[in-house]
């Protein structure tokens, strides 16, 4: 039994699902994806599924699962920490097992999970983007041996950065033998998908690679998407967005030489070294660390602050540890999933003024809608992070209006920024 009652486009995401076997379920960030993938196999008599997400979503899963049915014994669901947790699948009836996605490399363990579950949820589903990844492969290999009665595939961010990220979970979506995920892509490989729905420029001079970019055949990609793919925006469902607030800081970039000609020479098609988008998050850190002191006098609640690096991270945690009377969360990579949680759950208690962290770490599945401030102290190059990161506090449940800090100033984010709308708006077109 459900606890609350769906939304409406909840209640038509749930009918979606129950129709198509195998898709995608795209909506934007916050409109309650976990709920709808859950409800869509109650709906249908399914009392038992796996869930594979990102290793730190493990536990949000199982309070998401606690939270949305009516008195679902804590005994029938497993988050599994080990491997070693084999023998407790084996000897237990659990209702609903999680796991993370690097487990899907120990074959053994999977071979017997894929067998007992034949209902499967995949969160964060662009983690399964990449068709030449380990993980990614050895996910289709095992939904096309094991051919699941279900499966469905949950993100907000379908394409993160390029139009051919849709390949992979078309080609899942594929599999369905039921003919009721609309037109298969079995057959054609990434490369023809690349070739029939991307523009591309010869690299080099000596015509020798070939860069891919854009997208074209919109009308034909619309019909590969049809019966397998459903995703509704924030603001028309909710009818609000986040606001954009755009602040100017003299930063030092405009003195460093060095980095300015990385960024010049990026603008011409040169790769940018890592080493140079660190730097210009560092110089700008000092100035955001300013800039929250300010939004901490102006009594605007707990803020989420975002940036791209460990470095800036460490300069951002101690500007702000150095103030006497602030309480400040941090979430990085060397948190396990229990201990990141925890500082969610701090932030939603309302015991923490800040909550740190990076986009790797932190811009994907928490609820953080105690917060309605994000400062960016630097942008992902990735669109869909920055999109993700956002969502964090911009959910169903959040009734306050919520504001995005960028910390802008320098040429170095100009070209930065000119590089994201260019992606967002093939993005656009085609999600």
């Amino acid at each position: 039994m459900l606890v609350y009652k769906p939304e409406p486009h909840q209640t038509e995401a749930i009918k979606f699902g129950g129709l198509h076997h195998y898709h995608i379920l795209a909506d934007d960030m916050g409109l309650g994806k976990t709920f709808e993938s859950i409800a869509i196999l109650i709906s249908r008599s399914v009392s038992k599924f796996l869930v594979v997400c990102p290793a730190h979503l493990k536990y949000n899963w199982k309070a998401e699962l606690m939270a949305c049915q009516d008195k679902v014994p804590m005994r029938d669901i497993l988050v599994v920490d080990e491997l070693s947790d084999i023998k407790r699948i084996m000897l237990h009836d659990y209702k609903v097992v999680i796991i993370n996605y690097e487990m899907l490399l120990e074959i053994a363990f999977m071979e017997i999970l894929f067998a007992k579950f034949k209902n499967i949820i995949a969160d964060e589903a662009h983690y399964l983007k990449n068709i030449q990844a380990t993980r990614t492969k050895a996910f289709h290999q095992y939904v096309q041996d094991f051919k699941p009665h279900r499966l469905i595939l949950l993100t907000g961010t379908p394409i993160k950065n390029r139009v051919d990220e849709f390949y992979s979970l078309f080609l899942l979506c594929s599999y369905n033998q039921r003919g009721t995920s609309g037109k298969s892509i079995v057959g054609m490989n990434f490369f023809h998908f690349q070739n029939k729905f991307m523009k591309w420029r010869w690299k080099d001079k000596y015509c020798q690679y070939k860069e891919y970019y854009g997208v074209q055949n919109i009308e034909e990609l619309e019909e590969i998407k049809k019966d397998k793919y459903l995703r509704r925006e924030s603001f028309d469902i909710r009818g609000s967005k986040i606001k954009d607030n755009y602040i100017v800081m003299n930063s030092a970039d405009y003195e460093d030489e060095e980095l300015l000609k990385e960024f010049e020479a990026f603008q011409k098609g040169v790769s940018v070294d890592i080493r140079a988008k660190v730097k210009s998050a560092k110089l700008m850190a000092p100035l955001t660390v300013k800039y929250l002191k300010g939004l901490k006098d102006a009594n605007v609640g707990p803020v989420v602050v975002f940036t791209q690096h460990i470095e800036p991270l460490d300069i951002l945690t101690a500007g702000l540890v150095k103030v006497k009377g602030l309480a400040i969360g941090r979430i990085d990579a060397t948190m396990s999933p229990k201990k990141r949680q925890a500082q969610v759950d701090l932030l939603q208690a309302g015991k923490l003024d800040f909550l740190l962290g990076t986009f790797g770490t932190m811009s994907t599945g928490y609820t953080m809608i105690a917060a309605c401030n994000v400062v960016f102290n630097d942008p992902s190059w990735v669109p869909g992070d920055n999109d993700q990161a956002k969502m964090r506090i911009d959910r169903m449940g959040q009734e306050k209006g919520c504001t995005a800090h960028h910390m802008t100033g320098s040429r170095v984010q100009k070209y930065i920024a000119k590089k994201c709308n260019e992606k967002s708006e093939v993005i656009g077109r085609v999600t």
